[in-house]
């Protein structure tokens, strides 16, 4: 990992790669396996894309769809399609001073 704490992008996910980085929830909500294990099952964005991320034997309650969250994990690969396994998630601070604005994409 290159760079200061937190600050990769969507783009820079990668398989086995290790990610810290501010993003925006999109989705989230709470999910069970087959096996009724709780997971929490996120879309999160930024400027550079969108990534599907698990959390999986999360116990708390999911983050609310606009949060801008310091999110740190590992890229990884399921069914061909790239993922993030998260690690922790913590919504923002006030004085993180992150806005949801900063994590849309804006037309050119």
């Amino acid at each position: 990992m290159q760079g200061e704490p937190y600050s990769q992008t969507v783009s820079d996910i990668r398989p086995n790669v290790r990610f810290e980085g501010w993003l925006l929830v999109k989705e989230s909500q709470m999910r069970a396996t087959a096996n009724g294990k709780k997971f929490l099952d996120v879309s999160l964005v930024d400027r550079t894309g969108a990534v599907p991320a698990k959390w999986w034997d999360y116990s708390g309650e999911p983050p609310a769809v606009g949060t801008v969250a310091r999110v740190r994990g590992l890229g990884n690969e399921y069914n061909g399609h790239l993922q993030l396994r998260i690690d922790s998630l913590a919504p923002a601070r006030p004085e993180d001073g992150k806005s949801p604005a900063d994590f849309i994409p804006a037309a050119p």
